[in-house]
């Protein structure tokens, strides 16, 4: 019998950590949110970035990010993504929307080298 008091995880790929001492950001592209922010942790499906001061009107939203090292070296350019949940004041989920096959297999290139 499944626990109905525990939530249930409706995520449908795994999420790796990124490795320690390895920095990759999320660049939002265009004026609807300001900034670079860290990621926590990375999937064939999304990400899980830290941030302060998203507003809550840029859920569900279609932005264009780039995936970056800490040293400014891009790993993905303009990636259609979605933020899609905010579990705490500052961390927040993103869904990569309409990945090409090469993207698709470049990030699971790039989880299997630099995520845990």
């Amino acid at each position: 019998m499944e626990n109905y008091l525990q939530p249930m995880d409706r995520r449908t790929h795994d999420r790796y950590l990124i490795k320690e001492g390895e920095d990759i950001l999320v660049d939002f592209k265009g004026d609807t949110i300001k900034g670079v922010f860290t990621v926590r942790d990375l999937s064939e499906g999304g990400l899980a970035f830290f941030a302060d001061g998203v507003k809550g009107d840029e859920m569900c939203k279609s932005v264009h990010i780039d995936l970056v090292f800490g040293n400014h070296d891009v790993i993905f350019r303009s990636l259609v993504s979605q933020i899609v949940f905010c579990c705490d004041p500052t961390r927040y989920g993103l869904k990569f929307l309409f990945l090409s096959n090469f993207e698709k297999r470049a990030l699971r290139v790039f989880i299997n080298k630099y995520c845990q």
